[in-house]
């Protein structure tokens, strides 16, 4: 545990650090949009590279090891898509029978445009582009990164019961960075239960995880869930708006 622990701590905490940083530290004023725009971009970037690169890094470093693909089994994949379109359906039900037309997405809808405008998507194309790689790749290397890193070593030193909660909350802190900038203020009716739901999300893939022992059902969920978020917005940036 003593090696295995600066790691945890590192790996539990950094994005949320880095989420502040480019959600809330560089958030642009009039005066300097492009320039935060700018500043914006190259922190997520960077973020993202170190994020990504520090667990295989570290098991390398320490142990001589690397992630190891297993070929898909025809059950995962069905579980994966099982769980993801469920979710996916439900979020998407809820956002146009309850929340599309509220006041919270109302004023979610102008912080949502200024921020893709700091990430330079202010065309469906790009907004279409960035929006696929997130879902299919980013949700694979957060899977790689909080289950089969994070849980995955935390699962060396505790249960399930233990290890499941930790790296769920560690997945959710982040997340709560986000949704408190899009919906200032409106903690019980948007930030608490939808962080609760990500916390949620995240129990399960560890869950997932912990008895499928590869990614692919966690990943495939994970991914059409994001692709159903990411739809959310494009429908608020570029259909809802108009």
């Amino acid at each position: 545990m003593k090696r295995d622990a600066p790691a945890l701590v590192f790996a539990m905490t950094f994005p949320s650090v880095m989420a502040w940083v480019y959600f809330v530290a560089l958030a642009p004023s009039p005066t300097n949009a492009t320039e935060a725009g700018f500043l914006v971009r190259t922190a997520y970037s960077a973020a993202k590279a170190v994020q990504f690169l520090f667990p295989v890094v570290w098991s390398w470093l320490w142990e001589r090891s690397l992630p190891r693909p297993v070929p898909p089994r025809r059950r995962d994949v069905l579980l994966g898509l099982l769980f993801g379109a469920t979710v996916a359906a439900v979020a998407l039900a809820l956002f146009y029978g309850v929340y599309r037309d509220s006041s919270a997405m109302r004023g979610a809808a102008g912080r949502f445009h200024a921020k893709m405008m700091d990430f330079g998507l202010n065309t469906p194309v790009l907004y279409l582009l960035f929006a696929a790689f997130l879902s299919v790749f980013h949700s694979l290397l957060e899977e790689y990164y909080w289950r089969w890193f994070v849980y995955g070593r935390l699962r060396r030193h505790a249960p399930p019961s233990v290890a499941l909660p930790l790296a769920s909350l560690a997945f959710m802190a982040h997340h709560v960075i986000i949704l408190a900038m899009f919906f200032p203020g409106r903690w019980l009716e948007m930030i608490v239960p939808l962080s609760l739901g990500v916390a949620a999300g995240g129990g399960l893939w560890c869950w997932l995880y912990e008895k499928t022992r590869n990614l692919y059902a966690a990943w495939i969920s994970h991914a059409c869930i994001d692709a159903a978020i990411l739809f959310v917005g494009y429908d608020m940036e570029f259909l809802h708006r108009n």
